[in-house]
Protein backbone atom coordinates (compact mmCIF):
# COMPACT_ATOMS: atom_id res chain seq x y z
CA UNK A 1 0.00 0.00 0.00
CA UNK A 2 1.68 3.46 -0.88
CA UNK A 3 2.10 5.68 1.50
CA UNK A 4 -0.79 8.71 0.40
CA UNK A 5 -0.68 11.26 3.26
CA UNK A 6 0.25 14.72 2.07
CA UNK A 7 2.56 17.02 4.63
CA UNK A 8 -0.71 19.08 4.82
CA UNK A 9 -2.22 16.22 5.73
CA UNK A 10 0.41 14.88 8.46
CA UNK A 11 0.24 18.41 10.09
CA UNK A 12 -3.31 18.31 10.20
CA UNK A 13 -3.31 14.52 12.13
CA UNK A 14 -0.36 15.36 13.95
CA UNK A 15 -1.52 19.38 15.12
CA UNK A 16 -5.03 17.60 16.63
CA UNK A 17 -3.36 15.60 19.05
CA UNK A 18 -0.93 17.59 20.54
CA UNK A 19 -4.15 20.36 21.70
CA UNK A 20 -4.18 20.60 25.38
CA UNK A 21 -7.68 20.99 26.82
CA UNK A 22 -6.69 23.39 29.50
CA UNK A 23 -6.88 26.37 28.28
CA UNK A 24 -5.67 28.01 31.96
CA UNK A 25 -3.45 31.15 32.21
CA UNK A 26 -0.18 31.12 30.26
CA UNK A 27 2.83 33.74 29.34
CA UNK A 28 1.75 33.77 25.51
CA UNK A 29 0.25 37.58 25.50
CA UNK A 30 0.22 37.83 21.71
CA UNK A 31 -1.16 34.01 20.68
CA UNK A 32 -4.19 33.58 23.24
CA UNK A 33 -6.86 33.99 22.32
CA UNK A 34 -10.20 35.49 23.98
CA UNK A 35 -12.44 33.54 22.65
CA UNK A 36 -12.10 29.51 21.02
CA UNK A 37 -11.76 29.78 17.03
CA UNK A 38 -15.01 28.44 16.05
CA UNK A 39 -12.99 26.73 13.10
CA UNK A 40 -11.39 23.18 13.88
CA UNK A 41 -7.19 22.40 13.10
CA UNK A 42 -8.25 20.47 10.03
CA UNK A 43 -10.54 23.32 8.76
CA UNK A 44 -7.90 26.41 9.08
CA UNK A 45 -5.10 24.28 7.80
CA UNK A 46 -7.00 23.77 4.82
CA UNK A 47 -8.06 27.40 4.31
CA UNK A 48 -4.05 28.63 4.71
CA UNK A 49 -2.18 25.61 2.84
CA UNK A 50 -1.05 26.74 -0.51
CA UNK A 51 -0.42 23.58 -2.93
CA UNK A 52 3.27 24.61 -3.43
CA UNK A 53 4.28 25.04 -0.15
CA UNK A 54 3.01 21.59 0.71
CA UNK A 55 6.27 20.87 1.98
CA UNK A 56 6.67 23.50 4.32
CA UNK A 57 4.03 21.51 6.76
CA UNK A 58 6.93 19.52 8.20
CA UNK A 59 9.06 22.97 9.00
CA UNK A 60 6.16 24.18 10.33
CA UNK A 61 5.83 21.25 12.97
CA UNK A 62 9.42 21.36 13.49
CA UNK A 63 8.60 24.54 14.50
CA UNK A 64 5.57 24.06 16.58
CA UNK A 65 7.92 21.03 18.13
CA UNK A 66 11.00 23.55 18.89
CA UNK A 67 8.54 26.09 20.75
CA UNK A 68 7.21 22.54 22.97
CA UNK A 69 10.92 21.98 23.47
CA UNK A 70 12.18 25.79 24.33
CA UNK A 71 9.25 26.85 26.38
CA UNK A 72 6.29 25.37 29.05
CA UNK A 73 3.91 26.74 26.66
CA UNK A 74 0.80 24.16 26.08
CA UNK A 75 -1.19 24.39 22.71
CA UNK A 76 -4.83 24.68 23.47
CA UNK A 77 -7.64 25.56 21.82
CA UNK A 78 -7.00 29.33 22.88
CA UNK A 79 -3.68 29.47 21.05
CA UNK A 80 -2.94 26.71 18.49
CA UNK A 81 -4.66 28.25 15.63
CA UNK A 82 -2.12 31.28 15.68
CA UNK A 83 0.50 29.13 16.46
CA UNK A 84 0.00 27.39 13.18
CA UNK A 85 -0.29 30.36 11.44
CA UNK A 86 2.98 32.04 12.54
CA UNK A 87 4.90 28.93 12.26
CA UNK A 88 3.63 28.45 8.38
CA UNK A 89 4.67 32.21 7.63
CA UNK A 90 8.33 31.90 9.62
CA UNK A 91 8.74 28.49 6.70
CA UNK A 92 7.36 30.32 3.78
CA UNK A 93 9.51 33.49 5.01
CA UNK A 94 12.36 30.94 5.46
CA UNK A 95 12.11 29.07 2.04
CA UNK A 96 10.35 31.90 -0.44
CA UNK A 97 11.25 35.47 0.58
CA UNK A 98 9.79 36.71 -2.56
CA UNK A 99 5.66 35.37 -1.63
CA UNK A 100 3.88 38.11 1.04
CA UNK A 101 3.36 35.72 3.55
CA UNK A 102 2.09 38.29 5.73
CA UNK A 103 -0.67 39.56 3.22
CA UNK A 104 -1.58 36.19 2.34
CA UNK A 105 -2.57 35.55 6.04
CA UNK A 106 -3.89 38.60 7.00
CA UNK A 107 -6.04 38.05 3.52
CA UNK A 108 -7.13 34.17 4.41
CA UNK A 109 -7.61 34.38 8.13
CA UNK A 110 -8.22 38.36 9.12
CA UNK A 111 -4.93 38.83 11.34
CA UNK A 112 -3.48 42.31 11.60
CA UNK A 113 0.05 43.57 10.46
CA UNK A 114 0.94 44.27 13.57
CA UNK A 115 -0.37 41.25 15.42
CA UNK A 116 1.68 39.06 12.88
CA UNK A 117 4.75 41.10 13.18
CA UNK A 118 4.57 40.80 17.00
CA UNK A 119 3.49 37.39 16.86
CA UNK A 120 6.79 36.36 14.60
CA UNK A 121 9.13 38.23 16.53
CA UNK A 122 7.41 36.68 20.32
CA UNK A 123 7.66 33.08 18.21
CA UNK A 124 11.45 33.74 17.02
CA UNK A 125 12.58 34.48 20.35
CA UNK A 126 10.78 31.25 21.70
CA UNK A 127 12.63 29.18 19.28
CA UNK A 128 16.16 31.54 19.39
CA UNK A 129 15.83 32.58 16.37
CA UNK A 130 16.85 29.42 14.89
CA UNK A 131 14.77 29.16 11.89
CA UNK A 132 16.72 27.36 9.54
CA UNK A 133 16.19 24.12 9.18
CA UNK A 134 18.50 21.28 7.52
CA UNK A 135 16.73 19.18 4.56
CA UNK A 136 18.27 15.84 5.79
CA UNK A 137 16.17 17.10 9.46
CA UNK A 138 12.91 17.80 7.27
CA UNK A 139 13.05 14.28 5.68
CA UNK A 140 14.24 12.16 8.98
CA UNK A 141 11.43 13.98 11.01
CA UNK A 142 8.79 13.50 7.96
CA UNK A 143 9.53 9.68 8.05
CA UNK A 144 9.54 10.06 11.82
CA UNK A 145 6.02 11.30 12.31
CA UNK A 146 4.60 8.79 9.57
CA UNK A 147 5.17 6.11 11.76
CA UNK A 148 4.90 7.57 14.63
CA UNK A 149 1.27 7.92 13.10
CA UNK A 150 1.25 4.58 11.75
CA UNK A 151 2.17 3.19 14.94
CA UNK A 152 -0.93 5.57 16.58
CA UNK A 153 -3.12 4.27 14.05
CA UNK A 154 -2.15 0.46 13.92
CA UNK A 155 -2.88 0.35 17.76
CA UNK A 156 -6.86 2.29 16.58
CA UNK A 157 -9.33 0.94 19.59
CA UNK A 158 -11.79 0.28 16.90
CA UNK A 159 -14.08 3.85 17.35
CA UNK A 160 -13.70 4.70 13.90
CA UNK A 161 -12.76 4.19 10.52
CA UNK A 162 -9.01 5.38 9.73
CA UNK A 163 -10.05 8.36 6.54
CA UNK A 164 -6.14 8.00 5.40
CA UNK A 165 -3.99 4.79 4.62
CA UNK A 166 -0.51 4.96 6.00
CA UNK A 167 2.26 3.07 5.47
CA UNK A 168 5.00 2.46 7.60
CA UNK A 169 8.48 3.21 6.62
Amino acid sequence: MPNRLTNKEIAILILQTIVNEDSGKQNDLHFQCIKVPSVSIDKFIRTIHRKEYDFLWIITLIYMSMIQNNTSIKFNNNNIHRYIAIAYILAIKQYDDTFAANKYINDKIGLEYDEIYYMEVDFLNKIDWSSLVDKCLIYQYRKSLINDLYDIYINWNGKGIIPISIEKK
